[in-house]
């Protein structure tokens, strides 16, 4: 099982060093700094890419991912912030009562320690809560499908 976390980890890590030499180098970047975009909050690459269920996808502040999720699975994602401030994470399935999607927020990429927060579905089929979290500072989420139904689902992170 450590094997398979320092996988996902490695993985995770190797994305986000690869964005922050394009950050740096000015080949992943919003042109105009003249305009407020939540998306330059992130590192923009691997967004939405992989199998959430095999290893970290890389979420973008401020865009939806759309995933699917086995029954009574986990997905695990990580994004990273430039900006300190309140921000919003959401999951979203487009069919209420049909499953219960939970999240959980980590400072660790082990997915156990570090826990900043948790929010439990309320059968709404959107869980979304706010956070305060800090600037420059990567971040872990697992959704954990908590029903034995298989479902998609858009999952985001914003900041307000």
């Amino acid at each position: 099982m450590e094997i398979h976390k320092l996988q996902k980890l490695t993985s995770f890590l190797f994305i986000c060093l690869l964005g922050l030499f394009l950050v740096a180098c000015g080949g992943a970047g919003n042109e105009d700094d003249d305009e407020d975009d939540s998306s330059d909050d992130v590192v923009t690459v691997g967004s939405c890419a992989g199998n959430a269920a095999s290893e970290v996808v890389v979420l973008t502040v401020g865009k939806g991912c759309d995933q699917n999720i086995t029954g009574s699975g986990n997905n695990f994602y990580g994004f990273s912030t430039t900006a300190e401030g309140t921000y919003s994470i959401s999951v979203a399935d487009p069919v209420p009562n049909d499953t219960n999607l939970d999240w959980a927020l980590y400072t660790e990429s082990d997915y156990e320690n570090g826990e900043v927060m948790t929010c439990t579905d309320t059968n709404s089929g959107n869980q979304t809560c706010t956070v305060d979290l800090t600037a420059s500072s990567v971040y872990f989420l697992m959704v954990q499908n908590q029903s034995e139904t298989a479902t998609t689902f858009t999952v985001s992170v914003s900041r307000l």
